[in-house]
């Protein structure tokens, strides 16, 4: 998935009575995402395999 991660996925089903669970669970993926640190997604070039690396063109390829 986009390069992104399983562990930064999840998806859960609720109902608007669950109010309780819901404050729970967005508590619980906060904690979650902060421990994992950055997102490694975020600065990197479309179609780039490492972070902020410049795509190649036939102009200036080696």
């Amino acid at each position: 998935m986009v390069g992104v991660g399983g562990e930064r996925v999840s998806m859960f089903n609720m109902s608007s009575a669950e109010g309780q669970r819901f404050a729970q669970i967005a508590t619980e993926v906060t904690e979650k995402i902060r421990a994992l640190g950055p997102n490694p997604v975020k600065g990197r070039k479309r179609g780039s395999e490492t972070p902020c690396e410049p795509a190649l063109s036939a102009n200036n390829s080696k």
